[in-house]
């Protein structure tokens, strides 16, 4: 599991009421979670440390020794919005994040999740959309790009609800529900870089109090019902 230690920095600077002009160095309140990455994603790249290679394609991409990247997930004033996450290689700044207005419920500390998203053995960044009323839990996701070496808007994942990523397995389950009588869990798979539905398995609940449970699988670039079992509940 991804060891990340978590420190909470919050600034409190006060401001001053009252007649006059105030001063100038006033500064509103501002949140700063500050998230060390300390994880070794890759003994390969992390005891050459910071460096370029060649790819296959010929491409010369950087490989940077992400380990000892920094987040910092700053918070809009006197909210729990996240604003933007900075990215930080000891004191110098990589990248500003636009956060898109996340709000992440829970413990603001563990708001992002660093963590390898598409199995290439870079770690990834993700932070929970919203909360909304049911299980279909959205997230934004940011994958490393090791040509800009900078991390990047992955649009295939977010539309992903309530994702759980196998490491081992190199799957990505998603799990969901579909109004008040059907839900299920979906399994993915990247294939040649492509997010791609490998097996689809659905509970649905009849008013006459049948259950129907399914699953479809992927054969042939299509997906096709593997099993269908109906089921009385007394």
């Amino acid at each position: 599991m991804m060891k990340i230690e978590l420190t909470l920095i919050v600034l409190l600077l006060s401001m001053v009421f009252g007649c006059g002009t105030p001063e100038a160095d006033e500064t509103p309140v501002v949140s700063e979670i500050t998230m060390n990455e300390t994880k070794d994603f890759s003994d390969d790249y992390e005891e050459e440390g910071d460096h370029d290679e060649l790819a296959e394609n010929g491409v010369v991409v950087h490989r940077p020794a992400i380990s000892s990247y920094q987040y910092k997930v700053i918070l809009k004033e006197e909210s729990e919005i996240v604003d933007r996450i900075e990215v930080y290689d000891g004191d110098q700044l990589l990248q500003t994040i636009d956060a898109r207005e996340a709000e992440p419920m829970g413990d603001l500390s563990d708001a992002l999740i660093i963590e390898d998203v598409n199995f290439d053995g870079y770690p990834d960044l993700r932070i929970m959309a919203f909360m909304p009323a049911g299980p279909n839990v959205p997230y934004y996701f940011w994958i490393w790009d090791s040509i800009s070496a900078s991390f990047k808007v992955d649009e295939q994942l977010e539309e992903l609800s309530a994702p759980e990523f196998d490491q081992e397995a190199q799957k990505i389950f998603s799990y969901w529900r579909d109004g008040c009588c059907r839900s299920g869990g979906d399994a993915y798979e990247f294939v040649e870089g492509v997010l791609t539905l490998m097996e689809s398995n659905s509970i649905e609940f009849l008013d006459d109090g049948r259950q129907i449970e399914s699953t479809y699988v992927l054969e042939e670039g299509t997906m096709k019902l593997s099993s269908s079992d109906t089921i009385v509940v007394e």
